[in-house]
């Protein structure tokens, strides 16, 4: 009898868990075009650059829509602010936007220029513009 009273609260926990998502499926990494033979079923971990090994492959190889709604949350996290701009580059600020095509990547405005910066700002190049003659 003790069994059973030890056992039910396991039972009614155990039914209310969250299922577990499902895993994604292991991405092969491309293949030259140009090759006719197709590289051999490796493990993907060992084939990766060592500084990918740490990182799922799940991540590095993200669905192109997925990735492309991570870099926009990402330029949006990261941008900086108006203050600290002004503070680090010691200009007035218009404005600030994500550079298209880039990740963490940004344009700040100012009076007399542009400049294009890293998120912490401490990268930054002015852009010059080409005058025809």
């Amino acid at each position: 009898m003790k069994k059973i009273f030890f056992l039910i609260p396991l039972f009614l926990f155990g039914q209310n868990m969250p299922p577990m998502p499902p895993m994604p499926p292991v991405m092969n990494l491309p293949t030259d075009k140009h090759k006719e033979k197709k590289r051999p079923n490796t493990d993907i971990k060992n084939s990766l650059p060592k500084e990918c090994q740490i990182i799922p492959p799940m991540l590095i190889f993200m669905p192109p829509p997925l990735e492309n709604d991570l870099i926009k949350c990402k330029n949006a996290l990261f941008m900086p602010k108006k203050e600290l701009a002004e503070k680090k580059l010691k200009t007035k600020v218009i404005s600030i936007k994500a550079v298209d095509g880039f990740i963490e990547v940004y344009e700040i405005k100012t009076k007399n220029s542009i400049i294009y910066c890293n998120k912490d700002l401490s990268k930054c190049f002015e852009v010059k513009r080409w005058i025809k003659k």
